[in-house]
């Protein structure tokens, strides 16, 4: 919005990020299974060594596969 206005912005808009600080996070779903506290301590171990340049992304996701399902 400009001067309250919304302003059509298509085409001359670009996704720009910057980081000062090295870091992870995980977006999901509130039931999610990845929700699991128990889970943290793992998830925080395999995303830290990926920070670190190691690719650890298909065991996060075997063991993302293997929690348990969430009661609604």
């Amino acid at each position: 919005m400009i001067k309250g206005k919304l302003q059509d912005i298509r085409g001359r808009n670009e996704l720009r990020a910057r980081y000062t600080t090295a870091y992870n996070f995980l977006i999901a779903a509130n039931q999610s299974p990845i929700n699991n506290n128990q889970f943290d301590e793992r998830a925080d171990g395999l995303l830290n060594l990926m920070l670190k340049g190691q690719d650890e992304l298909s065991v996060l996701m075997a063991d993302v596969l293997r929690l348990p399902l969430r009661n609604h």
